[in-house]
């Protein structure tokens, strides 16, 4: 889907906390054009399902850039570092040893080596449970969006 609308609005994306995601863990981003931005994974009536994946494409059709990435859950709020690209997927742990398999956000920023470093967060309650390393050039899906010193 392309849109020549520069609001975020028009593209779908979620510009305030609302009652679809008030009690939910999400990211949260602000741009280089003023907006913040709340994840909003499935909402009924949305073109795609995946909020990043939306922000993506707006960030890239409208030359902006992310210049701060939080998670938030409740009153617990993780600020990721600065970076020029930011990276984050959902990720799932399961074993036959685990009742219930675990849900987590991969949160990633790029260092000057181009390795994400990718934490990745428990949900819902936003704990650290592990790192694991990217290198960029081997991502070639959505999952990176671009950042803070992106020059444009």
């Amino acid at each position: 889907m392309i849109v020549k609308d520069k609001r975020p609005e028009a593209w779908q994306l979620c510009t305030k906390r609302d009652e679809f995601i008030w009690d939910k863990p999400v990211w949260v981003v602000e741009l280089s054009n003023g907006s913040e931005i709340w994840q909003d994974d499935d909402r009924p009536g949305v073109w795609e399902p995946s909020a990043w994946v939306r922000l993506g494409l707006y960030v890239w059709n409208s030359e902006n850039h992310i210049t701060k990435f939080q998670l938030r859950f409740r009153s617990n709020v993780i600020t990721i570092q600065p970076s020029r690209f930011y990276y984050y997927t959902r990720g799932l742990l399961g074993s036959t040893s685990f009742k219930h398999p675990k849900h987590f956000s991969c949160v990633g920023h790029i260092g000057d080596d181009d390795i994400f470093d990718v934490i990745w967060y428990k949900l819902p309650e936003l704990v650290q449970e592990r790192i694991t390393y990217r290198p960029l050039s081997e991502i070639k899906g959505p999952e990176v969006i671009r950042g803070i010193s992106y020059g444009i």
